[in-house]
């Protein structure tokens, strides 16, 4: 299949740091547990791109060409598991996460 139609799943940074907080802060009895940090939804690379491409304040094309040698094709997971033991479940979206990314790396400052 083309790359394109490869996917993930795409958590933010800040679901994932919570995650681990509430891992961190949790039952004692609880600590040799493996938990799945997730969203449950498959992300396509295309939709990717193309969240990423609406976000940005000038236009970009992509071009989908191969995929990395070994890598997976496709990949999601679920988090029952930590949302049963510790409460945790992803609270920010894929379209919220491109934006503040996008908005975060445009406002870089850039030194020459």
């Amino acid at each position: 299949m083309v790359s394109k139609n490869r996917y993930r799943d795409f958590v933010y940074i800040d679901d994932v740091v919570d995650a681990f907080i509430k891992a961190y802060n949790g039952n004692e009895s609880d600590s040799f547990n493996l938990y799945t940090v997730a969203t449950n939804r498959k992300t396509t690379v295309e939709r990717l791109v193309e969240e990423i491409r609406s976000q940005l304040p000038f236009d970009v094309t992509a071009t989908y060409d191969g995929s990395t040698p070994g890598d997976q094709f496709g990949i999601y997971c679920s988090y029952d598991l930590i949302k049963e033991r510790l409460n945790w479940q992803p609270k920010v979206s894929l379209e919220t996460g491109i934006k503040l990314m996008v908005d975060w790396a445009i406002n870089l400052p850039i030194s020459i």
